[in-house]
């Protein structure tokens, strides 16, 4: 009724997000997670199988440059840019709910949603922008790609919630 899954990802390319043409640190990074779960009901003969009630732990390193737009200390007229590099470190545990279904003997499916705790810690490489003095220059409509800029801008620590949602095609030896 238990099972103990892991994950390593390793970021082999630039992100379609990372438009800057400055290289002050190369893009890389790589995601650890691991996760207990408890199953609902019995084993099958072809293996887990059903409903489970998951907990996760993950931590996740990013490396890369972002490009922002913003007005330099109450100059409402001029648009400045600053392309600078960003180191980013993220840590955080989740409670899931999923389902496993086995589709032949060595594959199955499964779909998983939860919520938990988010860790953030940024560092920036030659940042110019000021976040006490500086305006961060907002997009008229709300996108990913400008919520993650103006959040690698502002750096620091933090502490989010995270809401979690996924489908996996799972092989197993």
């Amino acid at each position: 009724k238990m099972s103990w899954y892991n994950e390593l990802g390793v970021k082999y390319r630039k992100s379609l997000l990372e438009d800057s043409d400055s290289s002050f640190l190369p893009s890389r990074g790589f995601k650890l997670k691991t996760e207990l779960r408890y199953y609902f009901k019995a084993h099958h003969a072809s293996g887990l199988d059903g409903w489970y009630l998951g907990a996760n732990g993950f931590f996740t390193r990013d490396l890369h440059n972002t490009n922002i737009l913003y007005r330099k200390d109450n100059d409402s007229t001029t648009l400045t840019s600053d392309v600078f590099g960003t180191k980013k470190n993220v840590f955080g545990l989740n409670l899931l709910m999923g389902y496993q279904k086995n589709i032949s003997g060595k594959f199955a499916i499964e779909a998983y949603w939860g919520f938990g705790i988010r860790f953030r810690d940024i560092h920036t490489i030659n940042r110019e922008f000021d976040k006490n003095r500086d305006d961060f220059v907002k997009p008229v409509d709300l996108n990913i790609p400008s919520l993650r800029d103006e959040t690698d801008a502002n750096a620091g620590f933090g502490v989010m919630p995270n809401l979690t949602l996924g489908f996996r095609i799972c092989y197993k030896f």
